[in-house]
């Protein structure tokens, strides 16, 4: 249980990458940031991993995989996002470029398949 309650209170320090980020996807579609964190790419990785050992990447696994996929995505734009602002700052050249793909994945792509 500390463990898990430590594990939020790191989660929740860490600042979000694309903060007023305007999308013209719907609302209840839009992946958020908060979606994309260590735990549910791990999970989305799990998921995958047993998918691909039994042959169910189609049919009525479609979704989910292309769903799961996305978050493995999301989450590597943001960890390299996040590392580049902690190595070069925020505003440098790095930053900022590693910043701007993650939140353009975010607002374009970054929704749920249905």
């Amino acid at each position: 249980m500390a463990l898990t309650i430590a594990s939020a209170l790191v989660a929740a320090q860490v600042p979000d990458v694309c903060t007023g980020l305007a999308s013209d996807i719907a609302p209840d579609m839009r992946i958020l940031e908060s979606d994309l964190d260590k735990p549910a790419a791990s999970r989305a990785a799990a998921w995958l991993g047993e998918r691909i050992e039994r042959g169910e990447l189609d049919g009525e696994f479609e979704y989910g995989v292309a769903n799961g996929l996305k978050v493995i995505h999301g989450h590597a734009l943001r960890q390299q996002a996040l590392a580049e602002r902690s190595r070069h700052g925020a505003e440098s050249p790095e930053g900022r470029s590693a910043s701007a793909a993650f939140c353009r994945w975010l607002a374009q792509d970054g929704f749920w398949y249905d």
